[in-house]
């Protein structure tokens, strides 16, 4: 390809000027002021500074009162709200009277009963699921105020109750259901669905529909749930369980039941248990009612005087019956109940171990220190 000077003159260009080469290596030189950074700060933002506000109030104040708002959180509120409010008093005669209107009704699996109304209240006793209680105090705010069918008083938490009590009437065509397994699942369907509830041993409900094997239950939070009808026993709705022929043998036999329970203070289900909830709950499966405490179990049934052996100066224990309730003093207190133990064949007797975690079966003979201590001894039937 032919290459063309730049320095001839195209044919429509004028003769008699010529444009020359520009060497490679020259460029224009910059013109002062054009864009340089002398002037460009004369293009940029002016900043405007105010002076800040002088603050009235001294630097130190808004440290000390956020020390002194924690001194108060930790030592004055916390304290007050943690601690037992005073105990509410009621006026005498201001006692509810028992009507309808003030009966609740247990709704969850076994509801503490506590002798106060307070966060450190002792356990009492447990009233079962859809136990009914009356009311007789309202001045606490989370508690109630309760009365048991023996006339044990304690306070019971409020969210543990329900004031529908259609589950407990005992109306004509409705049948009495005890239930006798030691834990028994209650489902929102009656060939499938989800567990609604779980019911202890001995709960007594109603149920106004039964088939050949599953029934509908009326539930203390007005809804209905359906069983089995394995496990329970059903009667008409006014009728109660009878002794059995074979009362002792029959008592033992639902007290064994809870070998190897865990040990709870007052309790009585198979998730915490004591002897006296055991002694109860196997007196009720097997038509006897016997009271929720201690105390007041040691004075039921008929009291049994054991001969002092001439030897040894100790209870002679061959006296003792399958099914007695053996009350135990405290060491150094011989009118105060401790514990107790249910006595069953070959000679032992069920009840809590020295370390108290468990219910376990011991020896009576050769358990001699708890011997020495025996209170009382109540056999429950005449058999």
């Amino acid at each position: 390809m032919k290459r063309t000077d730049v320095s001839q003159p195209k044919k429509d260009e004028p003769a008699g000027k010529s444009i020359g080469k520009i060497p490679i290596g020259t460029r224009p030189k910059r013109r002062p002021g054009f864009l340089g950074r002398e002037n460009l700060m004369d293009y940029e933002e002016k900043r405007v500074y105010v002076a800040p506000k002088t603050s009235v109030l001294p630097p130190w104040l808004l440290p000390m009162l956020a020390f002194a708002a924690f001194a108060a959180l930790i030592f004055w509120i916390l304290p007050n709200q943690l601690s037992d409010p005073p105990e509410p008093t009621v006026e005498p005669g201001a006692a509810i009277a028992e009507t309808e209107e003030n009966i609740v009704v247990v709704q969850v699996l076994a509801a503490d009963i506590f002798d106060s109304p307070f966060m450190r209240g002792k356990r009492l006793t447990q009233a079962l699921y859809n136990e009914a209680l009356t009311i007789r105090s309202t001045t606490s705010p989370n508690h109630l105020g309760v009365e048991l069918a023996d006339g044990t008083r304690g306070y019971v938490l409020r969210s543990d109750v329900s004031a529908d009590t259609s589950s407990i009437i005992a109306a004509p065509n409705r049948l009495k259901v005890i239930v006798r397994d030691s834990v028994k699942s209650v489902m929102s369907a009656a060939s499938s669905g989800t567990q609604v509830a779980e019911i202890p041993m001995g709960s007594v409900l109603y149920s106004d529909y039964s088939s050949d094997q599953v029934m509908r239950l009326i539930l203390p939070t007005g809804d209905y749930g359906w069983i089995t009808k394995d496990g329970v026993f059903v009667m008409e709705s006014d009728d109660d369980l009878p002794l059995p022929d074979n009362f002792t043998q029959s008592f033992c036999s639902s007290a064994m039941a809870f070998l190897n329970a865990r040990w709870m203070p007052a309790g009585q289900t198979l998730t915490g248990v004591s002897p006296e909830g055991i002694a109860r709950i196997a007196g009720l499966l097997n038509g006897v009612q016997l009271p929720y405490t201690m105390e007041k179990m040691a004075d039921a049934g008929h009291e049994v005087t054991l001969p002092v052996n001439s030897e040894s100066g100790e209870y002679d224990l061959r006296y003792l019956r399958a099914g007695d309730l053996v009350f135990f003093h405290v060491p150094d207190d011989p009118d105060k109940i401790a514990s107790l133990s249910i006595c069953m064949p070959e000679r032992q007797w069920l009840g809590t171990t020295a370390s108290r975690a468990s219910i376990q079966l011991t020896s009576i003979a050769d358990d001699r220190e708890l011997a020495s201590r025996i209170y009382r001894v109540v056999r429950l039937t005449d058999d």
